[in-house]
């Protein structure tokens, strides 16, 4: 297979490791949400920045759109690594929504829809399109690739929302 597959043999880890990942992954998740909550942050907004409740808006919209590709995956894909990366992505993912859930219920934020919910929401629906006229080989590396093209705009979107002057360079 391409490239992207071979990323995914680098992404193999023992039980231990993915635990230890999973452990991260919600500790970053968690400070990443507390900090878009908190109160510091939400006095210096200005102009179109998204309310507290839209944040949990898009974080909840952003997982559950990459556990639906990763269903997706698991349904239509046949090689192994593949329906492995895929099943992690339902459980990082899940465990990302309900550690979000938790800490939205914890301090009263109920989601809330918004423009960047709705963009996302329309883009899933129209790659789910097209990952679903997909099959064998051609399927797996698109949802490969697009899995990877997902993740680096979550992480530029974040970067570009608590570090503006990093996005700029």
């Amino acid at each position: 297979m391409s490239k992207e597959v071979s990323m995914l043999k680098g992404l193999s880890m023992s039980n231990t490791g993915m635990h230890s990942r999973y452990k991260a992954i919600c500790a970053v998740a968690t400070i990443i949400f507390a900090l878009g909550l908190h109160p510091a942050r939400a006095n210096a907004q200005q102009g179109d920045a998204p309310t507290d409740p839209q944040i949990v808006g898009i974080v909840g919209i952003a997982d559950q759109i990459d556990i639906d590709y990763a269903k997706l995956a698991m349904s239509k894909a046949k090689d192994k690594q593949v329906k492995d990366f895929a099943q992690q992505m339902i459980t990082d993912h899940s465990s990302v929504q309900t550690a979000v859930n938790d800490l939205s219920a914890k301090l009263n934020v109920t989601p809330a829809d918004s423009a960047t919910s709705d963009s996302l929401k329309t883009q899933a629906q129209q790659m789910m399109q097209k990952l679903r006229g997909l099959k064998g080989k051609e399927f797996e590396e698109a949802y490969i690739d697009n899995e990877v093209a997902y993740h680096q705009a979550v992480i530029d979107a974040h970067q570009e929302g608590v570090n503006p002057e990093r996005a700029e360079r």
